[in-house]
């Protein structure tokens, strides 16, 4: 058994014996204010010799603790205690000697008792109560929060920095390594009620008028109890910047009990999970517009003032988003839908990325960005050609091209008009092109040879056509903020171990944008972007440049997406950009010198072969396709369907409650088909974006809600926008579709003209 282990089983004794040696003590200091007769002193030997037991087992405790880690909470309280015993025994002993028996009984009743209850909640839980309560809070995570469920299942619980201790109050407290390294409680050392009470009166009294509050900091969800006891119709955004926090927290509340009845909007559990958090801020965003109400818990605010910065930036950079209005960002999901539908033909006619994985196995790969830094670095890239594989990353080949570099591979996935009106003019005829499907198709139509695509995850209905899983090895990449984050991934699925970047700056050096010959935005454009970068960061020289909010999180999620890479090394030389987390400087001058003697140009030429699908592949992926108008139009009807029930549901809910009960089972079992059905899990559930996740916020609060009334309130806000959305769209989305399958007919058409020709 270990030593830890060994404290935890005589805690646990500790636990079970203080509950009895509480209930003699009580009967004892009685009777020493009557007559004391020979069973009062047989009594009074056996609460005497327990005492002394606890004495030693605390020593015992105390020695142990010398051995374990040097910030355990538990040091300072066991030695407290071990000093209160031996100066309340001697006292007791002198009262006792001296026949002073009702002061030897106050003692007992008013000091020994006392000190026994206090040592009982300091202990606090047994292990196997602890363990019991994570069993059951996970539970009920993975009902109610299977998000939260899936982050927390995958921690390791650091249990030196984060231990769970009891204030005097009996409640769970946590005695934590904050990130500065300074150990604290993180409430109350005596009463957390009185702290969270206070709390709540005095430093959150402008949210009577918010309807939807951010709370920075969950903790073990005292301030949130007591928050939404006194403001119950606020609805509430959590976000707990440290897994850590949260996971102790599991051990020792009822997190089922703690959220009752509170109407918990989004839950994310840390801030450089940029998926998560990003997803809670968009839709904070979305509900709050420019009225942002944010609450920090005390001990946040001084402890994790880095992580309340990291969340600040990403929520400037989420709301900056959302001022493009909904429409804006529903035109740009719609638009990605059309772009596509349409390179469908393209992922037939070309091979996928598939082919080449690790074909360039250890081939170091420099991903090039159009940052100004690029044109410091252009004769060492000329001199690297033949050293290193070369990945013009998206528009940059503008600038490549301009200095008179060809790259040995091109990467692209915008899907806006600038990216067509950009690719339009540039000569790729012998470079490898690789684009994922969301990519203007117009730019992927300009030229089908040495083409590959690949996939990004979120792309729902290229998974769905082509039948692509990341399981079996396909190219499947994580969504970025930029094509460089794209390029990295590629970079490394055909075998690279160390990437290099240039021209990725990730900032605005010397209030510059670009490198010469990029010329996707107007001067005016440039300008207005330019205008943004109110902040600095530091860069590979030691000063700083300029960066915006949008521009710092592209830089966050770029460095959180190099940590999905540990095994490769990843080399920052952009001489004028932004330091890079999780990537070393290195001058080229130096990459130059260290690469002189590999020459690998051959072998990077000879490996971009185009391979085609096998046919009967291509039959099922187009089967899938021309299937879809008609499944299209099965879910409009049925859609039509329940909408217009939907639009009865409010009346009835007062004149009719047992019809209004029916009609919203006979749309719930309507609904159970849309959401099994093939249209809604691809075209949909990509296109309708924002929509879905509108839907998924309030999907519990409208399986809960038992008031009639307010649930066919819900059921006509909730499904209503959605049902509005799918009948809006659906035209627009079919002519996609439509369109679609005509270029997969004319592909066919040119294939078939081909075969004869030949």
């Amino acid at each position: 058994m270990g030593l830890k282990q060994e404290i935890n089983h005589i805690t646990d004794e500790l636990i079970d014996f203080l509950p009895q040696l509480i209930d003699v003590s009580t009967i004892v200091g009685d009777s020493f204010y009557g007559n004391m007769n020979n069973e009062s002193w047989l009594l009074v030997g056996q609460i005497v010799t327990a005492i002394d037991d606890l004495y030693k087992t605390l020593v015992e405790i105390e020695n142990m603790l010398i051995h374990v880690e040097s910030n355990h909470a538990w040091k300072k309280p066991i030695n407290d205690y071990i000093a209160r015993i031996e100066v309340i025994f001697a006292r007791f002993n002198e009262h006792t000697d001296a026949d002073e028996f009702v002061m030897a009984g106050d003692i007992i009743r008013y000091e020994f008792i006392p000190l026994f209850h206090s040592l009982l909640l300091f202990l606090g839980k047994t292990e196997e109560e602890s363990n019991k309560q994570f069993s059951t809070n996970l539970l009920f995570l993975q009902e109610k929060y299977p998000l939260i469920y899936d982050r927390v299942f995958q921690l390791q619980r650091d249990e030196l920095n984060y231990q769970i201790i009891s204030s005097k109050d009996g409640n769970a407290n946590l005695y934590l390594n904050t990130p500065s390294g300074q150990f604290t409680n993180m409430y109350s050392e005596y009463d957390i009620n009185t702290e969270v009470v206070r709390w709540v009166a005095g430093s959150v009294e402008d949210v009577k008028e918010s309807q939807f509050v951010l709370l920075f900091g969950v903790g073990f969800g005292y301030h949130l109890k007591e928050f939404a006891l006194k403001y119950p119709k606020i609805k509430i955004f959590l976000v707990e910047p440290d897994p850590q926090v949260f996971l102790a927290s599991m051990y020792a509340v009822n997190w089922e009990e703690t959220l009752a009845g509170i109407d918990i909007v989004d839950f994310a559990l840390g801030v450089k999970e940029l998926d998560d958090v990003e997803l809670l801020l968009e839709r904070f965003c979305v509900k709050t517009g420019s009225k942002l109400n944010i609450q920090d818990l005390p001990k946040y605010q001084k402890y994790f003032k880095e992580h309340k910065v990291t969340l600040l930036q990403h929520l400037k950079y989420c709301a900056s988003k959302f001022k493009l209005n909904e429409k804006t960002l529903d035109y740009r999901y719609i638009k990605h839908t059309k772009n596509i539908l349409n390179n469908i033909a393209a992922n037939l006619s070309t091979p996928s990325v598939r082919t080449l994985n690790k074909r360039l196995d250890g081939i170091p790969a420099i991903v090039v960005g159009a940052g100004p830094s690029l044109e410091a670095d252009v004769e060492y890239l000329k001199q690297l050609r033949d050293h290193c594989l070369i990945i013009a990353a998206g528009s940059s080949v503008q600038s490549l091209q301009h200095f008179g570099i060809k790259p040995h591979l091109i990467v692209s996935i915008d899907g806006s008009d600038k990216n067509y009106v950009a690719f339009k003019p540039i000569n790729r005829e012998d470079i490898p092109f690789i684009y994922c499907p969301q990519i203007d198709y117009r730019v992927v139509d300009l030229q089908y040879e040495k083409t590959y695509h690949a996939y990004l995850k979120n792309d729902y209905i290229s998974k769905y056509i082509m039948g692509y899983s990341e399981a079996n090895g396909d190219p499947v990449f994580k969504e970025t903020n930029s094509v460089s984050g794209t390029a990295v991934q590629i970079a490394i699925y055909l075998g690279a171990k160390e990437v290099i970047f240039t021209g990725q700056d990730l900032s605005y050096p010397s209030d510059s944008m670009y490198a010469p010959g990029a010329k996707q935005f107007s001067e005016k454009e440039k300008l207005s972007i330019l205008s943004e970068a109110d902040q600095w960061i530091e860069n590979n020289k030691g000063s700083n440049n300029k960066i915006s909010t949008t521009m710092l999180v592209t830089l966050r999620n770029f460095e959180n997406m190099l940590t999905l890479f540990p095994d490769v090394k990843f080399i920052n030389a952009s001489s004028k950009g932004a330091k890079i987390k999780h990537a070393v400087y290195e001058p080229m001058g130096d990459i130059v010198k260290r690469m002189s003697s590999d020459k690998v140009s051959m072998t990077i030429e000879d490996i971009f072969k185009n391979e085609k699908y096998h046919y009967n592949k291509q039959s099922e992926m187009k089967e899938k396709l021309f299937a879809l108008p008609q499944q299209m139009q099965n879910s409009i009807k049925l859609t039509h369907r329940m909408n217009n029930r939907l639009k009865k549901l409010m009346e009835l809910s007062r004149t009719n409650p047992n019809k209004c009960l029916k009609m919203m089972s006979s749309i719930e079992k309507d609904w159970g088909d849309l959401v099994k059905s093939i249209p809604l899990n691809t075209i949909y559930q990509y296109a309708l974006k924002n929509k879905i996740i509108e839907f998924d916020r309030y999907q519990r609060q409208l399986s809960e809600e038992r008031n009639i009334q307010k649930k066919a309130r819900l059921f006509e806000r909730v499904l209503g926008q959605l049902f509005d959305a799918i009948i809006k769209h659906s035209p627009e989305l079919l002519s996609y579709l439509e369109e679609a399958i005509e270029r997969v007919h004319q592909l066919e058409r040119v294939t078939l003209q081909g075969d004869k020709n030949v």
